[in-house]
């Protein structure tokens, strides 16, 4: 009888955790940070995914998205549909801890300097909640 269960260590391996270790015992420790960086901006549901099922105080996902898609969703959008839908197959069944998204434009060039980068936390519901702009001002990609 062949399982349907898949066997990946991908699926629950952490770009850069960060924990805490008790006294000096190395197998008494506690996630306190779990990061997690997508490169294509296509495929970072499946980074959002992993995060729902790691136990961390703070949760981090960091990608890209298509600012000037003619006639696409915008990330906020894109972000609540995605969590929508780890939900609808109760892959989150809480939203214990903090979680941070950060998204910036998905090509770097003259013509995208003036798509900032954009952040979100989550609301006690599992809702995206903007995080407001510092002091005002717009947070950009570095000049290079």
């Amino acid at each position: 009888m062949e399982s349907a269960l898949a066997d990946q260590k991908k699926h629950l391996h952490v770009d850069k955790p960060g924990y805490e270790l008790f006294g000096d015992d190395d197998q008494d420790w506690l996630l306190r940070v779990a990061f997690e960086h997508e490169n294509n901006h296509k495929s970072w549901r499946s980074e959002l995914c992993k995060l729902c099922h790691i136990t961390a105080d703070l949760r981090v996902l960091m990608s890209y998205h298509n600012f000037k898609k003619k006639g696409g969703p915008s990330i906020d959008v894109e972000l609540q549909r995605a969590l929508q839908q780890l939900k609808k197959h109760n892959r989150v069944t809480r939203w214990q801890g903090d979680w941070f998204f950060i998204f910036g434009p998905h090509r770097i060039g003259p013509r995208m300097r003036r798509h900032p980068f954009v952040a979100f936390t989550l609301s006690s519901d599992g809702k995206p909640l903007p995080i407001d702009e510092a002091d005002g001002e717009k947070l950009y990609p570095p000049e290079f």
